[in-house]
C-alpha cells in the first residue's frame, strides 16, 4: 500500500501537464459546405512542467509556425520563430500560448 501511494505521488510530481489546444482555421474564403467539417487537428504537443516552470512546444518537422506566449493582459512575454520552442514562466498567473501557422492558429491556456 505504501509503495502504491509513493509511486502515485512520484508520478504526479514528475509528470508534465499537457496543455489542451483549440485550433482555428483563419481561411476567410469558407464555403457553406465547409462549415460542417470536423474540427481541425494538428500534430502539436504543448506541455507545462510545474517543477521547472517551463512550457515546451513540439510540432512535426515539416510544420512552419511562430509561437507566442502572452500574459493575462495580452502582452507578449516570449516569442519563438519556430514551432519547437521552450519558454520559462517565473511568475504565477494566467498565460496564453498562441501558435500561428499559414492560415491556422492554435491557442491554449496555462494557469501557473
Amino acid at each position: 500500500m505504501t509503495w502504491l501511494i509513493l509511486a502515485t505521488l512520484l508520478a504526479t510530481v514528475s509528470a508534465d501537464d499537457q496543455v489542451p489546444l483549440e485550433y482555428h482555421n483563419q481561411n476567410k474564403s469558407e464555403t457553406a459546405s465547409s462549415k460542417n467539417r470536423a474540427p481541425m487537428r494538428l500534430n502539436i504537443d504543448v506541455r507545462y512542467d510545474s517543477t521547472t516552470g517551463t512550457v515546451t512546444v513540439i510540432g512535426s518537422d515539416s510544420m512552419e509556425a511562430e509561437v507566442y506566449l502572452h500574459d493575462a493582459y495580452g502582452n507578449v512575454i516570449d516569442y519563438s520563430p519556430s514551432i519547437d520552442a521552450c519558454f520559462v514562466i517565473s511568475t504565477p498567473g494566467a498565460y496564453v500560448i498562441c501558435i500561428q501557422g499559414d492560415g491556422w492558429e492554435a491557442i491554449g491556456e496555462i494557469n501557473v
